[in-house]
């Protein structure tokens, strides 16, 4: 494939596209309650406190992606994102050891970060958007 096509294919393997990825509330959630929302047929119902953006979201599947890559360097920082469905994009981030923090990223700007990983792999640069 020729290398200037290389994250548009990524995104659309991914399924990434427009999509109205609203602020969750509440914009964390357990690692358990994370888990059994990606990894089970009938995960648990949504939070008591969730608003109605996390609701909906919810009630999409949800995929957890992650793009690494290697420069001459060594590693650039993981990119870890929620796929929900038809509600995008989530950044996921980790603010202790029990909880994982919601982060609502558009398509564009996911696009940008992992663009930006590519050439900073190719051009031996470091990463611009983290």
């Amino acid at each position: 494939m020729p290398l200037p096509d290389l994250s548009t294919h990524i995104l659309r393997w991914l399924g990434i596209g427009p999509a109205w990825n609203l602020a969750l509330e509440p914009d964390s959630m357990g690692m358990d309650i994370l888990d059994a929302k990606v990894m089970r047929n009938a995960p648990p119902p949504a939070p008591d406190a969730a608003n109605e953006a996390f609701r909906d979201a919810w009630t999409e599947p949800w995929m957890i992606w992650s793009f690494d890559g290697v420069g001459q360097d060594g590693s650039l920082e993981s990119l870890t994102y929620v796929h929900a469905g038809r509600r995008g994009q989530y950044r996921l981030a980790q603010p202790d050891e029990h909880s994982m923090l919601l982060v609502p990223m558009g398509s564009s700007a996911v696009l940008d970060q992992i663009e930006d990983r590519i050439q900073a792999m190719l051009f031996t640069r470091p990463v611009h958007l983290l």
